[in-house]
């Protein structure tokens, strides 16, 4: 569902927009997808990983269109993607997450707490169950989250699996995440 989503903003904001996305899809060239993916960085200013994400929503409509016959062959297959650079990922101190923590409401505490000790994303915190916390061997199963399904940025929520396989899996809980 968050796939479908991603990709529904890419094609509203990054292509419908554009001119390549004014373009019969029969008319794109090579140099045009060439164009665009530079525009994006440099004219609207996106970050690397943004326009990468945009780059592979076209390259997935381009490839529709080849296998529909609408064109022989995608003109963005010669086309390499924009290169992210993978920051090192600090996680903040001690200091931070308490201070963080006494600015919250209570309720919103233990989340917190569980995310930033434990290593999980948003949607797996909010994902977890009583079934996932095994207080005796101090261990959380991360096996399902929790998220948003409307393309229009509404309320409405899903229970998935988490996106890869890799992704399940058990986690350390310390003893002072379990007391909260």
């Amino acid at each position: 569902p968050s796939t479908r989503t991603t990709n529904l903003g890419h094609v509203t904001r990054y292509l419908d927009t554009s001119e390549l996305g004014a373009m019969p899809v029969a008319a794109v060239r090579e140099r045009d997808v060439r164009e665009w993916q530079v525009a994006l960085q440099v004219e609207l200013g996106l970050s690397a990983g943004t326009a990468k994400g945009a780059a592979i929503t076209l390259r997935s409509v381009l490839r529709h269109a080849v296998r529909e016959r609408m064109i022989h062959e995608s003109p963005a297959a010669g086309v390499p993607l924009p290169k992210v650079t993978r920051q090192l990922v600090v996680p903040h101190s001690v200091r931070q997450v308490r201070a963080l923590i006494s600015e919250v409401p209570e309720w919103y505490a233990a989340p917190l707490l569980v995310g930033a000790c434990c290593g999980l994303r948003v949607s797996e915190v909010a994902g977890l169950r009583a079934d996932a916390i095994d207080y005796e061997r101090g261990k959380l199963r991360v096996v399902r989250q929790l998220v948003r399904v409307t393309d229009d940025g509404g309320g409405a929520y899903l229970w998935t699996e988490p996106k890869s396989a890799a992704s399940v899996r058990e986690v350390p809980m310390p003893p002072h995440v379990a007391a909260a």
